[in-house]
């Protein structure tokens, strides 16, 4: 009897964002992706772990793209003292550069289109060191006059909570405008007023006036905090409904998207459930 080819994966979404006046939409950010794949790039992370990518595989889903593969932290020695410890001496080896010993990976999945990668939740590698490793890399392959903006979207829970408090007290949110995504009425508002006046990022501190209480049903507050959780960050002090006060953190609550998928139609059933995520839109 054939095995139940159905798994349940978890995955976590980065938004990669190009800030540029020559190249724009799916082709720019092929561009971009091969660039990193053909640069073969080794960026540190933490505790002497570099990240490459190691392999990148496309495939057509309704004449879109999408790439694939698998996102790989070695260690990268420095030191080639080693200690013998059958003779508890210390030994000096010439290791080959190209061999990096430690490695360990998940899968990866970059949709052009959308310009958004999807990486496989795994204790292997985290969202975190997958964001510092594109952060980095991205900036070696952009030209001068270019800017790239990279996030880890972030579960619309942790902003339901801000949303939904009792109180809130003071609010710090960073935001940068979007590829034109589809967006809702208090949204577009946000996202147009940073295209006209040109502002590629911006981070605002906001505190209530004499009513202790930030206006959450208005339209500034409500379309900053819903643009953050796809293009930036908030952080906010507020007394939830229990009438004790907390401080919420955005970034520390990746969004989790659970998939129950056939392996061996991984890379269609990943594309095409992020793309109509991203296709439909939250009032």
């Amino acid at each position: 009897m054939k095995e139940n080819q159905e798994k349940k994966l978890e995955f976590f979404v980065i938004n990669i964002k190009l800030q540029s006046h020559r190249r724009k939409g799916q082709d720019a950010y092929i561009e971009i992706f091969n660039e990193i794949f053909r640069n073969k790039k080794l960026i540190a992370v933490t505790g002497g772990r570099h990240i490459i990518l190691r392999c990148k595989f496309t495939k057509e889903i309704e004449g879109k793209q999408i790439f694939y593969g698998s996102i790989t932290k070695c260690v990268k020695l420095e030191d080639k003292s080693f200690l013998d410890l059958e003779k508890m001496e210390l030994k000096n080896y010439e290791i080959p550069k190209t061999l990096l010993p430690d490695a360990k990976e998940t899968d990866y999945y970059f949709i052009p289109e959308i310009h958004r990668f999807i990486i496989r939740k795994s204790p292997n590698v985290s969202v975190y060191q997958a964001y510092k490793y594109l952060t980095e890399v991205l900036g070696k392959v952009i030209d001068t006059d270019e800017k790239i903006d990279v996030i880890i979207e972030q579960s619309s829970d942790v902003f339901e909570k801000i949303l939904n408090a009792k109180q809130i007290k003071n609010l710090d949110i960073s935001i940068s405008y979007t590829n034109s995504d589809i967006m809702t009425e208090s949204q577009k508002m946000i996202d147009d007023m940073l295209k006209d006046s040109k502002i590629g990022k911006i981070k605002i501190h906001t505190t209530p006036d004499h009513n202790d209480n930030l206006n959450k049903d208005g339209k500034f507050i409500n379309g900053f905090l819903k643009l953050a959780q796809n293009n930036g960050t908030a952080e906010a002090s507020i007394i939830n409904n229990d009438n004790k006060k907390e401080k919420v953190i955005t970034k520390n609550h990746p969004k989790k998207i659970k998939l129950k998928i056939n392996i061996d139609l991984i890379v269609e059933t990943v594309y095409n459930k992020i793309i109509k995520l991203y296709n439909k839109t939250e009032e």
